[in-house]
Protein backbone atom coordinates (compact mmCIF):
# COMPACT_ATOMS: atom_id res chain seq x y z
CA UNK A 1 0.00 0.00 0.00
CA UNK A 2 2.77 2.36 0.98
CA UNK A 3 4.78 1.63 -2.19
CA UNK A 4 1.66 2.22 -4.23
CA UNK A 5 1.26 5.69 -2.67
CA UNK A 6 4.92 6.48 -3.43
CA UNK A 7 4.46 5.42 -7.06
CA UNK A 8 1.35 7.63 -7.35
CA UNK A 9 3.25 10.60 -5.94
CA UNK A 10 6.13 10.02 -8.36
CA UNK A 11 3.68 9.72 -11.23
CA UNK A 12 2.03 13.03 -10.24
CA UNK A 13 5.45 14.72 -10.15
CA UNK A 14 6.33 13.31 -13.56
CA UNK A 15 3.05 14.54 -15.02
CA UNK A 16 3.60 17.97 -13.53
CA UNK A 17 7.14 18.16 -14.92
CA UNK A 18 6.02 16.96 -18.35
CA UNK A 19 3.23 19.60 -18.44
CA UNK A 20 5.78 22.31 -17.65
CA UNK A 21 8.14 20.99 -20.33
CA UNK A 22 5.36 20.89 -22.92
CA UNK A 23 4.37 24.49 -22.10
CA UNK A 24 8.01 25.56 -22.39
CA UNK A 25 8.48 23.77 -25.73
CA UNK A 26 5.30 25.25 -27.18
CA UNK A 27 6.31 28.68 -25.96
CA UNK A 28 9.82 28.29 -27.40
CA UNK A 29 8.52 27.03 -30.77
CA UNK A 30 6.00 29.87 -30.96
CA UNK A 31 8.65 32.48 -30.19
CA UNK A 32 11.01 30.92 -32.72
CA UNK A 33 8.37 30.90 -35.46
CA UNK A 34 7.39 34.51 -34.75
CA UNK A 35 11.05 35.57 -34.79
CA UNK A 36 11.64 33.83 -38.11
CA UNK A 37 8.54 35.44 -39.62
CA UNK A 38 9.67 38.89 -38.47
CA UNK A 39 13.15 38.35 -39.92
CA UNK A 40 11.71 37.09 -43.22
CA UNK A 41 9.37 40.09 -43.43
CA UNK A 42 12.18 42.58 -42.78
CA UNK A 43 14.39 40.84 -45.35
CA UNK A 44 11.61 40.96 -47.96
CA UNK A 45 11.02 44.66 -47.29
CA UNK A 46 14.70 45.44 -47.70
CA UNK A 47 15.02 43.44 -50.91
CA UNK A 48 11.85 44.77 -52.50
CA UNK A 49 12.03 48.33 -51.10
CA UNK A 50 8.32 47.99 -50.44
CA UNK A 51 8.11 49.30 -46.89
CA UNK A 52 4.77 51.08 -46.47
CA UNK A 53 4.02 50.70 -50.18
CA UNK A 54 6.79 53.07 -51.23
CA UNK A 55 7.13 53.34 -54.99
CA UNK A 56 10.55 52.40 -56.28
CA UNK A 57 12.13 55.48 -57.81
CA UNK A 58 15.14 55.92 -60.08
CA UNK A 59 15.55 59.59 -59.16
CA UNK A 60 18.90 60.61 -57.72
CA UNK A 61 20.51 57.18 -58.07
CA UNK A 62 23.34 56.31 -60.46
CA UNK A 63 22.09 54.33 -63.45
CA UNK A 64 22.76 53.28 -67.03
CA UNK A 65 20.34 52.23 -69.78
CA UNK A 66 21.26 49.88 -72.61
CA UNK A 67 18.90 48.07 -75.00
CA UNK A 68 15.90 49.38 -73.05
CA UNK A 69 17.12 47.86 -69.78
CA UNK A 70 17.99 50.30 -67.00
CA UNK A 71 20.31 49.22 -64.17
CA UNK A 72 20.02 51.44 -61.08
CA UNK A 73 22.28 51.22 -58.01
CA UNK A 74 20.28 52.31 -54.95
CA UNK A 75 22.97 51.70 -52.31
CA UNK A 76 26.25 49.99 -51.54
CA UNK A 77 27.63 49.14 -48.14
CA UNK A 78 30.83 47.51 -46.85
CA UNK A 79 30.27 45.24 -43.85
CA UNK A 80 31.78 42.33 -41.89
CA UNK A 81 34.77 44.42 -40.85
CA UNK A 82 34.83 45.95 -44.36
CA UNK A 83 35.57 42.53 -45.91
CA UNK A 84 32.24 42.15 -47.72
CA UNK A 85 30.28 44.39 -50.05
CA UNK A 86 26.51 44.49 -50.51
CA UNK A 87 25.04 46.37 -53.50
CA UNK A 88 21.29 47.06 -53.71
CA UNK A 89 19.96 47.57 -57.22
CA UNK A 90 16.90 47.48 -59.37
CA UNK A 91 16.33 46.81 -63.04
CA UNK A 92 13.64 48.56 -65.04
CA UNK A 93 12.73 47.46 -68.58
CA UNK A 94 10.72 49.13 -71.32
CA UNK A 95 9.27 45.83 -72.52
CA UNK A 96 8.39 42.42 -71.15
CA UNK A 97 11.20 39.87 -71.08
CA UNK A 98 10.67 36.18 -70.51
CA UNK A 99 11.86 35.10 -67.10
CA UNK A 100 13.19 31.55 -66.84
CA UNK A 101 11.88 30.17 -63.53
CA UNK A 102 13.88 26.95 -63.95
CA UNK A 103 17.16 28.90 -64.07
CA UNK A 104 16.24 32.18 -62.39
CA UNK A 105 18.97 34.77 -62.69
CA UNK A 106 18.86 38.46 -63.39
CA UNK A 107 22.48 38.82 -64.44
CA UNK A 108 25.34 36.66 -65.59
CA UNK A 109 28.81 37.23 -64.15
CA UNK A 110 28.15 40.45 -62.23
CA UNK A 111 31.23 42.07 -60.73
CA UNK A 112 32.37 45.19 -58.96
CA UNK A 113 35.47 47.25 -59.51
CA UNK A 114 36.86 48.74 -56.31
CA UNK A 115 39.99 50.89 -56.63
CA UNK A 116 40.89 49.16 -59.92
CA UNK A 117 40.35 45.61 -58.62
CA UNK A 118 37.81 43.44 -60.46
CA UNK A 119 35.92 41.38 -57.88
CA UNK A 120 33.40 38.68 -58.76
CA UNK A 121 30.38 38.17 -56.59
CA UNK A 122 26.88 36.76 -56.79
CA UNK A 123 23.27 37.87 -56.67
CA UNK A 124 22.32 37.26 -53.04
CA UNK A 125 18.59 37.82 -53.47
CA UNK A 126 16.17 39.24 -56.01
CA UNK A 127 12.48 39.55 -56.68
CA UNK A 128 10.24 40.40 -59.59
CA UNK A 129 8.16 43.39 -58.52
CA UNK A 130 6.19 43.73 -61.76
CA UNK A 131 6.52 42.81 -65.44
CA UNK A 132 9.04 45.63 -65.90
CA UNK A 133 10.72 45.93 -62.50
CA UNK A 134 13.13 43.68 -60.58
CA UNK A 135 15.01 44.41 -57.35
CA UNK A 136 18.01 42.61 -55.96
CA UNK A 137 21.14 42.50 -53.86
CA UNK A 138 24.67 41.62 -54.98
CA UNK A 139 27.29 40.39 -52.53
CA UNK A 140 31.06 40.06 -52.90
CA UNK A 141 33.92 39.07 -50.60
CA UNK A 142 36.71 41.62 -50.74
CA UNK A 143 40.47 41.02 -50.66
CA UNK A 144 41.07 44.35 -48.87
CA UNK A 145 39.22 46.62 -46.43
CA UNK A 146 37.45 49.71 -47.80
CA UNK A 147 35.51 52.56 -46.24
CA UNK A 148 31.81 53.06 -46.98
CA UNK A 149 32.72 56.16 -48.98
CA UNK A 150 34.85 54.20 -51.44
CA UNK A 151 33.31 54.52 -54.92
CA UNK A 152 32.53 51.30 -56.78
CA UNK A 153 31.64 50.34 -60.32
CA UNK A 154 29.01 47.61 -60.62
CA UNK A 155 28.94 45.93 -64.02
CA UNK A 156 27.62 43.01 -66.02
CA UNK A 157 27.37 41.96 -69.67
CA UNK A 158 24.03 40.13 -69.45
CA UNK A 159 20.74 41.19 -67.88
CA UNK A 160 17.55 39.14 -68.33
CA UNK A 161 19.35 37.05 -70.99
CA UNK A 162 20.06 40.23 -73.02
CA UNK A 163 23.71 40.81 -73.93
CA UNK A 164 25.11 44.32 -73.62
CA UNK A 165 27.29 46.55 -71.45
CA UNK A 166 26.05 47.88 -68.12
CA UNK A 167 28.48 49.63 -65.77
CA UNK A 168 27.26 51.97 -63.03
CA UNK A 169 29.52 54.04 -60.77
CA UNK A 170 28.20 54.48 -57.24
CA UNK A 171 29.83 56.99 -54.88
Amino acid sequence: METENIKREELKKLRSVSRIMIKYLISFKTKLIISLLVIATIYYCIVSNSIAGTKISDEGFPSITNKGIKLVITDHHFYNDKQKLLVSFHIRTNKLYKFNHLHPTLMENPEVIVKGEHIRGHIEAFSKESDNLYTGMFEASLPNKYSNRTPITFQTNTILSQTGQWAVVSK
